[in-house]
């Protein structure tokens, strides 16, 4: 079956190409690296399917809970962060490397290199995964960032990205 994902909000007696009405139905496994720019595995993700011709869409509200999902995920994994995974979260927050390496007092290289496979520091680690996760969840202090971040390790990234997995996202 193709998926297909639109960024639109959809309503749930939305109509397909075909003609047919679609319907929510809870994806068991769904492959979410196209829209997260890594490779992604969602489980029990809500999408309106197509009974008759099996075209998938995703609702706007579930990519955005997605992406907070995997963000989460993200910041909250153990070892260094991954160059995909740096440049996920750089997206996630909004900016350019330029204004990512101004935020942190660094030249726009250094970031350009995180995002380009060279190792992140593990001061830089923690500083973009706290960006991210202050991002997420304005209201947090900065006991509460430490305590998320205490259990993340130093470790070098894996050599060749490994597919993260989010569990039940349908609720």
């Amino acid at each position: 079956i193709s998926s297909t994902a639109r960024a639109k909000e959809r309503p749930a007696n939305m109509k397909c190409k075909c003609g047919n009405t679609m319907s929510a139905v809870i994806h068991q496994n769904y492959d979410f690296s196209t829209l997260a720019g890594l490779p992604i595995m969602l489980r029990e993700l809500r999408v309106l399917r197509c009974r008759k011709c099996g075209e998938e869409l995703l609702d706007g509200r579930e990519i955005d809970r997605a992406l907070v999902a995997v963000t989460l995920k993200i910041v909250t994994r153990e070892g260094r962060l991954s160059a995909k995974e740096a440049r996920f979260l750089r997206q996630q927050l909004g900016i350019t490397q330029k204004e990512l390496a101004e935020r942190m007092g660094l030249h726009t290289i250094t970031v350009a290199g995180w995002e380009s496979k060279k190792v992140i520091s593990p001061q830089h680690d923690h500083i973009l995964r706290a960006m991210a996760l202050a991002h997420l969840v304005p209201a947090a202090n900065p006991e509460q960032v430490r305590s998320v971040l205490s259990h993340v390790r130093t470790g070098s990234p894996p050599k060749t990205p490994r597919r993260l997995v989010v569990e039940k996202l349908a609720s």
